[in-house]
Order: structure tokens, then C-alpha cells, then sequence
């Protein structure tokens, strides 16, 4: 709402605020002009700022008024506001001007002051809200406003996304583990609607990118979501991992899916996932915490076990089964000494029954190295010479 005399122009109320945030800057680490005149309408009736201050620690002197102790933080921007206000005349008022409405407030997040421009237009209302570095996105887009845009906005978020609004900051309803907004563009892809320009947002422009991230953007993030509620698809990626990276910690594996999955919550379902794995037989706990998948079963014959022969069986029914797959795999699956694996893996690759590629080895199909992947011998030279060439610089 308005407070002042009259509807300030908008190229008058732009330079007011262009030598607001210029006297401001230096004691800001960001600072934008935000509200009506962000979205260059015809009048303004008030100015809004959004800034993140820059923070010092004041010296103090000690009970002894001697040397200097460390203070608590202080802002440079309230440092600069001060200074405007005790000035003679006064440049700033706190409290509104006789023929002005308004009432003040001088808060932390958000502080409220006049400003005198000129016997035509009077006093005009400075609204200078504080945002960090995590909330600056949130802050900005909803204090450029309009206040029906931010409203449904927010409602929005609440009701069609996995997150909750809380000082500026997005919380993942089921967690509590909050999301950084950086900027303007992170608030509006959480919401899963693309970003509007600030002379177009109204509520007609946030209802059309509502509904056309619905189709496209906000369903794939959906069904994403869908996929990583199922508790089976966690057992599923802890089962790959283990064949990609051998025996991992549970600390490794939670970071490992935390990198995959959309979004933070995950952890509440890595837990359980270990445990039916575990309860399954399809993977054990080795020493030092780590987890590895059940060997295959071992020969009848016990005096076998860990011969070249019988490991040799046990790679290529492994390979068969899962698919190319590291040495590291290999030894998480094979109840065996590495030595031994190293051995049997060259006595295949000589034999020509298993191929490596990019570190991963794989069985060789009819047409030679093949495995799952159905590449030729001269398909397979063809990458490896690309990738070289590249590699020099060549390609």
C-alpha cells in the first residue's frame, strides 16, 4: 500500500533509488531495487529495496579500558543508516511525516524509513528488507511483488511441491532439511515453473507457467519423486553401486545416492534398504563397516575353492549375469583373494573369453568384443583411437 503524498513517476523514483543504492553499496555485498519500480510501472508508490549487508566484528574495549576484545557482529549497512539519520538535517526519518500515513518499523529483516524528494511529491516511503547469500532468490522474487503473484507463488510451493516457505528459505516438509535459494532462478526451477521477467508477473503470467510446468516440468519431477518414495528402487541402486565400486561404507553409499536422487530426503530410506538387502542374503558386512554382495555360491568340492579353474567359472557366470563390471566388482562378489582374481581375470583375457574396456571387463561375444554392449572389433578400435586422438589433443 501507498504512503505517500502522491504516485511518484517512475523515472523520478528510478534516480531516488539508483542514489539510494548507490550510497548503500558499499556496505552491501548485493543490493537490488525490488518492488513496483523492479517492474517499471508508469507510477511508484514506494520504493523497495532487498540487500545483504556486510558484517563486521566490533572491537570492544576491556573491563580495564585496555586493548580491545572481539564484539558481536554488527552491520555496516545499519552503520550507514544510522549516520543518515543523525545527520544535520536529517537525510532519513524513521517516523512518518505529518501529512505521510504510515507506521514505522525498525526491525532487523525489515526497516522502514522516509525520504524527502521535493515540494511536488513530498516524502516517499524507502521499504529496505535484509536478505543472506541462501535466501537472496526467495527475498528478491517475492518483495518485487506483486503481493497477489508472491501469495500464489508461495501457495504453489506449498501445496504442489515436497517443500515448505520458512524465512526465505525452502524446508523439505518431511525432513526439515532446508534448501538454499541462491538467486531468482533456483526460487522459481524448486517450483517447478520457469522464470518470469519482473514487468510481466502478475497472476495471469504465474497461473499459464504453473499450468505449463505442470505438463512438462513439474510432472517429470513428480514421478521422479514417485521413484525415489519406492523403497525397492533404493535396494536396486545399492546393488549397482556395490557391482560398480566394490564394498562401501554405509556413509559412502547414503552419499553416493544423495548425488542421484532429486532431493535431500533419501536418507530416511537407505536404512531400511541396507536392512532388507541384508535380511535377503544378497549383500554382508565385511569388516571395517562395509558392505559388499554375497559371493556366488562356492564349488562342491571345498579343496577347489579359490583355484584358478573355479574362479575362472565364477567371473564369466558373474560377467554373464551382471554385465561389465570392474575388478573391484569382482572381488566384492568372489569369495576370493585378489591375487588370485588378478590371475584368473589375465588367464581369461589371454584365453580371449573376457575383454576389457574403459576399466570395466566384459565377456567376448561371437564377433569379439561384444559382451552387453554389441560394439565390433573394429567398433571397439574406432573408440579407443577417437578417445586417444582426443586425449592429445587432436580431435
Amino acid at each position: 500500500m501507498s504512503t505517500t503524498k502522491n504516485a511518484v513517476p517512475l523515472d523520478i523514483a528510478q534516480a531516488v533509488a539508483d542514489k539510494l543504492v548507490e550510497r548503500f553499496a558499499p556496505a552491501c555485498a548485493r543490493i537490488e531495487i525490488a518492488g513496483s519500480l523492479r517492474r517499471e510501472k508508469a507510477t511508484v508508490g514506494d520504493i523497495e529495496l532487498v540487500a545483504i549487508s556486510k558484517l563486521y566484528r566490533a572491537g570492544q574495549l576491556d573491563l580495564f579500558g585496555q586493548g580491545a576484545e572481539e564484539g558481536a557482529l554488527r552491520s555496516r549497512l545499519d552503520d550507514v543508516l544510522d549516520e543518515l539519520l543523525v545527520a544535520d538535517p536529517p537525510r532519513i526519518f524513521r517516523e512518518p511525516p505529518k501529512d505521510v500515513a504510515g507506521q514505522p518499523r525498525w526491525g532487523n529483516k525489515y526497516k522502514c524509513f522516509w525520504l524527502y524528494i521535493n515540494p511536488t511529491f513530498g516524502h516517499v516511503q524507502v521499504d529496505l528488507f535484509t536478505a543472506t547469500p541462501e535466501n537472496w532468490g526467495a527475498i528478491l522474487t517475492i518483495r518485487t511483488g506483486p503481493a497477489a503473484f508472491g501469495k500464489l507463488l508461495q501457495a504453489h510451493i506449498k501445496n504442489d511441491t515436497p517443500y515448505r516457505q520458512q524465512d526465505g528459505l525452502l524446508v523439505v516438509e518431511k525432513t526439515g532439511e532446508v534448501v538454499p535459494v541462491p538467486e531468482e532462478a533456483d526460487y522459481f526451477r524448486l517450483a517447478g515453473v520457469a522464470w518470469i521477467p519482473p514487468a510481466e508477473r502478475c497472476k495471469a503470467t504465474l497461473r499459464k507457467a504453473i499450468a505449463q510446468g505442470s505438463e512438462v516440468v513439474t510432472q517429470t519431477h513428480k514421478e521422479k519423486m514417485e521413484l525415489w518414495r519406492n523403497p525397492a528402487h533404493y535396494q536396486t541402486v545399492m546393488l549397482d553401486l556395490l557391482r560398480e565400486h566394490g564394498p562401501l561404507t554405509l556413509t559412502e553409499l547414503t552419499r553416493h545416492i544423495r548425488a542421484a536422487a532429486p532431493h535431500p530426503f533419501v536418507g530416511h530410506f537407505v536404512i531400511p534398504a541396507r536392512d532388507a538387502l541384508l535380511a535377503d542374503g544378497q549383500i554382508e558386512q565385511r569388516a571395517g563397516n562395509r558392505y559388499r554382495l554375497v559371493p556366488l555360491s562356492a564349488p562342491t568340492t571345498p579343496a577347489q575353492t579359490g583355484t584358478q579353474p573355479v574362479l575362472s567359472t565364477q567371473i564369466k557366470a558373474y560377467l554373464q549375469r551382471y554385465g561389465p563390471s570392474t575388478r573391484g566388482a569382482l572381488w566384492s562378489a568372489l569369495d576370493c583373494d585378489l591375487p588370485s582374481l588378478m590371475a584368473a581375470v589375465q588367464a581369461l583375457k589371454l584365453l580371449g573369453t573376457v575383454t576389457e574396456l574403459f576399466g570395466k571387463l566384459q565377456l567376448a561375444g561371437p564377433r569379439g568384443i561384444q559382451g552387453a554392449m554389441g560394439y565390433t572389433d573394429i567398433d571397439i578400435r574406432c573408440m579407443i583411437r577417437t578417445r586417444l586422438e582426443r586425449k592429445a589433443g587432436l580431435g
